[in-house]
């Protein structure tokens, strides 16, 4: 049986998993919890809790890998609908062994953010098959009108085509070299390179 946490949802990770001993799951909520109240602190504890290595030694250590795609899908239940069959349909077309999952949270103005974390087991057929996948999500999301609002490493240099509004990678363009003409904050991610 789950008991509601209350007043001990800011405590620390070591803190909710010592009085929730029976809900392993205590560690996460309490990271999500308190990011949502702007402690970003506990990621750590619950990246440890999952992957079984210290936060630290993951990157060295873990067994697994662990990958996310976020597209923007507008606050209707016909989009949020179409989004989640169109990563059904993307995810069967990789085969087993990856663990998708995705989280809804619903932004202002009628958008939903959709986090879609891929886990897959760290071997050359697994990678292969969880970067294959994330490669149709940007693919397919931004044709059916979900863009991405953040970009992982490996699509940067796709920024423009991906959003496909050209006119708005010129507008970010020019705020990028006005702000950063050496080019040091966040290359590529959120607009083309100067």
């Amino acid at each position: 049986m789950r008991r509601p946490n209350g007043s001990h949802a800011l405590a620390s990770p070591a803190a909710m998993a010592a009085r929730f001993a029976d809900h392993p799951r205590a560690v996460a909520e309490s990271a999500a919890l308190r990011g949502y109240a702007g402690d970003p602190g506990a990621n750590d504890a619950m990246l440890g809790s999952i992957f079984k290595v210290p936060a630290e030694r993951i990157e060295q250590d873990s067994a697994e890998g662990w990958i996310f795609f976020t597209p923007v899908v507008p606050f209707t239940a016909a989009a949020i609908a179409d989004a989640v069959r169109l990563l059904d349909r993307e995810q069967a077309g990789v085969g087993d062994g990856l663990l998708v999952g995705h989280t809804l949270n619903i932004l202002p103005e009628s958008w939903v953010d959709m986090v879609v974390s891929i886990r897959f087991p760290r071997t050359q057929r697994h990678a292969e098959r969880a970067h294959k996948l994330l490669d149709r999500l940007y693919s397919q999301f931004s044709k059916a009108g979900f863009p991405p609002y953040r970009l992982d490493i490996d699509h940067m240099a796709v920024a423009d085509a991906l959003r496909g509004d050209y006119g708005q990678e010129s507008v970010l363009r020019r705020i990028k070299r006005a702000l950063d003409p050496c080019d040091i904050i966040s290359r590529g991610r959120y607009a083309v390179s100067c």
